[in-house]
């Protein structure tokens, strides 16, 4: 009987990073960070400063009806990333845990700070999403879970960009009109540089009993990719195979395949190809 192959996708990341150049906690409560933005002060509504408190924390349901407009961020003092640049760690990712009751038009994202054009840009991938829908107050009481953001590419960054990076936690109840909705509550991030980002989208297409089509997307900054292709869940031990390309024709297969992609030998995702006979 021909053999149906399914691929597993997102089975496990392994990460081979040593000691990054960057791997900095806010360390809140932290005096260097700044709070901005147009907001209800009132310690119901700013209920917790990461100046002087080890979490930032706005209710906006406290903070007043939908005709008030309330936009708050906690901003970081300047990260000169020049030293990570030069090591060739060329991306960053910010992990945190949060806790944050989503309801409409309110805006939770990381943004960065680029010195070249005097602004701050969203940080690349979707806004923050809500992970609770049961406390309405007291915002920091929602079991927090852990995200990692996006990776955002430093390559094409200008020195300037690069010695004048800041970045923060931007809330904005509603970007076009004032709106009432529920609140967030985050613990110190901590930023971190790394030599490249995993492959975005990995997926499989064209299965066979013996064969399948890897693909995957570009990232930002990144010329190219290794991986490697072997049939042991371990961690490679030996170097990936260069490729600018962002398909590869896995052939041989058989019940039990596994396919390893390491992006710039850094960070790698698992494919597994289970099969039934």
């Amino acid at each position: 009987m021909k053999k149906l192959y399914a691929a597993a996708f997102a089975l496990a990341f392994f990460s081979q990073v040593n000691a990054q150049v960057l791997n900095q906690s806010a360390g809140w409560p932290n005096a260097a960070w700044t709070i901005t933005g147009s907001y209800n002060n009132d310690p119901l509504a700013f209920e917790a400063n990461p100046t002087t408190t080890p979490n930032f924390a706005f209710d906006d349901d406290d903070a007043g009806n939908n005709a008030h407009e309330d936009n708050i961020a906690a901003e970081s003092p300047v990260i000169d990333l020049t030293a990570a640049f030069n090591a060739g760690e060329k991306s960053l990712v910010i992990t945190v845990d949060y806790g944050y009751y989503y309801l409409e038009n309110d805006v939770l994202q990381f943004q960065y700070w680029d010195a070249q054009a005097s602004a701050w840009v969203a940080w690349p991938g979707a806004n923050i999403a809500g992970n609770s829908t049961s406390v309405y107050d007291d915002f920091c009481t929602i079991p927090k879970v852990t995200m990692t953001t996006a990776a955002l590419s430093i390559a094409a960054f200008t020195p300037g960009q690069l010695s004048g990076f800041r970045y923060r936690i931007s809330y904005d109840d509603d970007p076009l009109a004032g709106d009432w909705n529920y609140g967030f509550c985050f613990n110190s991030p901590t930023i971190t540089s790394i030599a490249c980002g995993a492959p975005v989208n990995l997926a499989a297409g064209n299965i066979t009993n013996n064969t399948a089509d890897i693909s995957w997307d570009a990232i930002g900054g990144i010329a190219g990719f290794e991986y490697v292709f072997n049939q042991d869940a371990a961690d490679p031990t030996e170097a990936g195979t260069a490729t600018t390309d962002l398909t590869y024709p896995a052939t041989g297969l058989d019940a039990f395949e596994r396919v390893l992609f390491p992006s710039q030998g850094k960070l790698w995702k698992l494919f597994q190809f289970l099969g039934d006979t």
